[in-house]
């Protein structure tokens, strides 16, 4: 099997990640504050999440001084 789609396929299982990535996929850009906030989810249970798409490479995070942003991306690049 296609180790990528093995990857995303065991990271979008969880329930809470899937909510994440809609929430991201329909934003240029999300906090992990404002992820928390409109999901009624605790900041440090978004940051684990976070976490883990961005190590399947569904998300890409890129920090702007003290401020962290998360962007929803492709494995399979464009």
């Amino acid at each position: 099997m296609d180790e990528i789609i093995l990857r995303v396929a065991r990271t979008i299982a969880c329930m809470a990640r899937l909510r994440i990535l809609s929430a991201l996929a329909g934003a240029e850009q999300v906090a992990p504050t404002d992820l928390a906030r409109r999901l009624g989810m605790g900041l440090d249970m978004v940051c684990v999440h976070l976490r883990h798409l961005a190590a399947a490479g569904l998300i890409q995070r890129r920090r702007s001084g003290v401020w962290c942003y998360g962007v929803a991306t492709s494995p399979y690049g464009d």
